[in-house]
């Protein structure tokens, strides 16, 4: 295909045909479903009921939400007919988090071995004066200065905690 016909094709936000996960696509799949299509060894889903791209008889959507269902720390067997029992939750396409685990580690590159010698600094920063650190003032347990700001505070660092899952520890540290 030419880079030209490419271009040409409608890109618009709209459902995946087979796993019905919404997206900016340029034609009816995502490409996750493109790749599992490619590998798919039926064209119905024993767990859905759907006439669909399937691998041992179950749909990508299907398996994407037995694995959301076990969680990331499941390493050991999804049970894949629990979409038949809950349903399945759409999503937006690109914002799952692989199931492969953790990305791999990222090794630092090793620091330049510098064989000359290094300048001296042109300048420094002198102390124009010292002046010792007084932090009397600062601790949690004294009064509020200001209760009612202190309450709002509190109300959003929960509502955030409540959405982002943080423990009551994280919230008493916000």
């Amino acid at each position: 295909m030419s880079p030209a016909a490419r271009r040409s094709r409608p890109w618009a936000t709209r459902s995946c045909r087979d796993c019905m996960g919404w997206g900016w696509f340029d034609r009816p799949r995502c490409k996750a479903c493109r790749c599992f299509v490619a590998k798919a060894t039926g064209d119905h889903c024993d767990i859905c009921r759907r006439d669909v791209a399937a691998i041992d008889g179950v749909c990508r959507l299907c398996r994407r939400q037995a694995g959301l269902i076990a969680g990331p720390d499941n390493k050991v067997r999804v049970d894949l007919a629990v979409a038949a029992r809950t349903g399945h939750q759409l999503f937006i396409v690109g914002t799952l988090r692989p199931r492969g685990g953790p990305p791999p580690r990222q090794v630092p590159p090793k620091p330049l071995v510098s064989r000359l010698h290094p300048a001296p600094p042109r300048w420094t920063e002198l102390t124009l004066f010292d002046l010792p650190r007084d932090l009397r003032g600062v601790s949690s347990k004294q009064p509020l200065l200001d209760s009612e700001l202190a309450a709002f505070l509190m109300s959003r660092a929960g509502r955030i905690a409540e959405l982002r899952g943080w423990p009551p520890r994280t919230v008493g540290s916000v």
